[in-house]
């Protein structure tokens, strides 16, 4: 068995997961609600989605809300 620091290969793929999670759904309560497209609505559906299919919802998440809005930060200098 290969374990890393008493973790184990299962809890090497949950941790990650479970972190995620927790960064995404603080993002989602967090983050204005007319940043969300669709606003109010699917800020509420958005926070459903995470906390009832935390996998899905957090990767979902991720990649359609998260990962799209920081692109569209303008850098600052």
């Amino acid at each position: 068995m290969i374990a890393f620091m008493g973790f184990g290969p299962t809890e090497l793929i949950i941790l990650p997961i479970f972190i995620l999670w927790i960064w995404m759904l603080v993002n989602c309560l967090l983050r204005p609600t007319l940043s969300f497209p669709g606003g109010g609505a699917s800020k509420v559906a958005w926070i459903i989605a995470l906390v009832a299919a935390p996998p899905i919802g957090t990767l979902a998440y991720f990649f359609m809300v998260y990962l799209p809005r920081s692109k569209q930060r303008p850098v600052s200098g």
